[in-house]
């Protein structure tokens, strides 16, 4: 209804004001002359309608937005201004627009990788000899050190058997110094000729059986000694016991395939990361801080920071209503997904694009090149991200990497060791490897909404101390969240444009605000047409911020 009564009101409107300007306009268009093409020119200028059968109506300011006029039209009653001092005024007054101050900070190589605890040294306890369990020295969770008692099997019976072996080594011995005797005898008698040399043969094999009969029981006696040792069963290494599986009075025995406990070592440990086998060429040919960006991200979006960066500028630009500058081009918006416009789905940056070329430096690979553990991670910091996002301390070193590759997953396992002195990483803990450059170089960061596209490259604009506008060329580098690092262009210390640059052309002087102060100015508007229930809003500013809809013209 509202709609409707609005255009019976235009009509009847349009019908009166061109029946009482009829008659002048036709005697006009009989004077001829030089005053026609003045006509022509200021009805050009002036906001009006045009009537059929009548042709255009000139109007009066005030009525140029009753009847839905042109883009023409509005300027020309925002701008024109022969009767409307106030709307004059607000097109004269700079644009308000969002800056912030560009900041430096490092700006390094930060890999993430998925990987698990492992301890270097696992122990499963089992029973060397048969018998009862006698005493469990040790609690579930307790720290041990090597040679540490964990059970005792009950030692009576090993103790006699020592004692028996014991005991025909002393007959073996007595054998043997009996068999001594009778040789020398019988070879003093074989000298002298009164026995026969067969009986001093049989002499000398009785010393020689007497002999190994006493390094047979000998032998028996080590046993027994080992078997009776093997009731104390020790800890092997430093660490930490589970709970015991097994209580005092069972039978265990050497053939019992479950162990009694399992003892772990904890300080230092493993985390055992794959790395994709391509990755790793690269890290020994050139180093970690080479390698390229994660080769996924989703449809529409590139990895890269001036990428990310285009898609938010045109968002930013987009309430405006108004092209910035040499913005994105259709064709560029189109084909890079990163336009205002609907995104084009691409392969780009996923799998089925293909593997991505080598790095510079990684393009041939040196059979002599060196490729053991600490060369890869000299220029990082190899530093674990546990399970709730807690960052662990200290950082850990490369200790291993595997010689054959995984052909299911194509990833070479690399083990890193970390000190773990209070037991905070546990075997298979799912924990993320964070990779990050030692000495990071420090680089200018701006948000990603400030950096444009054009047809000239990348640039962002920038507020000099006059508060004129500049358009900076600039060359983007690593993303850090919603910031992009800028390698060239800027050098920190500058105000650059973040919201708002739809209204503020290069060269325009312009009215800058921090976003604290944007939003105090428009609580502030809130507030003080918080008892009104009508009438136009104050010029240059609107409900939703200052810098949000261009800043320099009125309310309608």
């Amino acid at each position: 209804m509202g709609s409707k009564a609005v255009r019976f009101r235009s009509a009847a409107s349009a019908l009166v004001l061109g029946s009482l300007l009829a008659v002048p306009g036709v005697a006009l268009a009989q004077s001829g002359g030089a005053a026609e093409p003045a006509a022509t020119g200021a009805a050009a200028q002036a906001p009006g309608i045009d009537i059929p059968l009548i042709g255009r109506v000139e109007l009066p300011g005030f009525m140029a937005g009753w009847f839905g006029g042109g883009k023409g039209d509005e300027q020309a009653a925002d701008g024109g201004g022969q009767g409307t001092g106030d709307v004059a005024g607000a097109s004269a007054e700079p644009a308000a627009v969002i800056v912030e101050t560009v900041q430096t900070q490092a700006v390094g190589d930060t890999i993430d990788f998925i990987g698990t605890i492992q301890p270097i040294e696992q122990v499963a306890v089992r029973a060397r000899v048969d018998g009862y369990i006698q005493n469990v020295a040790f609690n579930g969770g307790q720290r041990v050190r090597a040679g540490d008692l964990l059970f005792q099997i009950e030692p009576a019976q090993y103790e006699a058997a020592l004692r028996s072996a014991e005991a025909q080594q002393a007959g073996a011995q007595a054998t043997l110094s009996q068999a001594q005797r009778n040789f020398e005898r019988q070879r003093g008698l074989a000298q002298s000729g009164v026995t026969a040399r067969a009986t001093l043969d049989d002499a000398t094999a009785q010393v020689e059986t007497a002999r190994a009969s006493l390094l047979q029981a000998e032998a028996a006696v080590t046993q027994a000694q080992l078997d009776l040792s093997y009731t104390r069963i020790e800890a092997a290494i430093d660490g930490v016991m589970s709970a015991p599986l097994i209580t005092r009075g069972n039978y265990v025995s050497t053939t019992t395939a479950s162990e009694l406990a399992t003892l772990t070592q904890m300080d230092p440990i493993w985390g055992v990361f794959p790395i994709g086998e391509g990755q790793l060429i690269t890290w020994q040919r050139i180093g970690v801080g080479e390698t390229q960006e994660t080769p996924i991200a989703r449809n529409g979006e590139i990895g890269g920071a001036g990428e990310g960066a285009e898609g938010e500028t045109a968002a930013a630009a987009a309430p405006g209503g108004e092209d910035q500058g040499d913005a994105v081009a259709p064709s560029e918006g189109a084909a890079g997904g990163t336009g205002g416009g609907t995104r084009i789905a691409s392969a780009e940056g996923t799998a089925a694009a293909g593997a991505p070329p080598p790095p510079p430096g990684a393009e041939t690979v040196d059979a002599g090149t060196r490729s053991d553990a600490d060369a890869i991670g000299d220029d990082f910091r190899l530093a674990l991200r546990l399970p709730n996002g807690a960052d662990y301390e200290p950082n850990g070193r490369f200790d291993f990497v595997g010689n054959t590759v995984n052909a299911a997953t194509g990833t070479v396992e690399a083990r890193i060791a970390f000190p773990n002195p209070g037991g905070i990483l546990l075997d298979n803990q799912n924990v993320s490897l964070v990779a990050s450059e030692k000495n990071p170089p420090v680089l200018p960061v701006v948000p990603q909404a400030a950096i444009q596209l054009s047809r000239e490259g990348r640039s962002v604009l920038v507020v000099n101390g006059e508060n004129v506008v500049e358009r900076r060329p600039v060359t983007t580098g690593k993303t850090i969240g919603n910031m992009a690092s800028v390698t060239s262009g800027l050098s920190g210390g500058e105000t650059v444009i973040v919201r708002g640059s739809a209204s503020a052309k290069e060269g325009a002087t312009v009215r800058p605000l921090s976003a604290a102060e944007a939003e105090a100015e428009a609580e502030a508007r809130r507030q003080s047409r918080g008892g009104q229930t009508g009438g136009a809003t104050t010029p240059g500013t609107s409900d939703t911020g200052t810098a949000g809809t261009g800043g320099g013209s009125a309310a309608r």
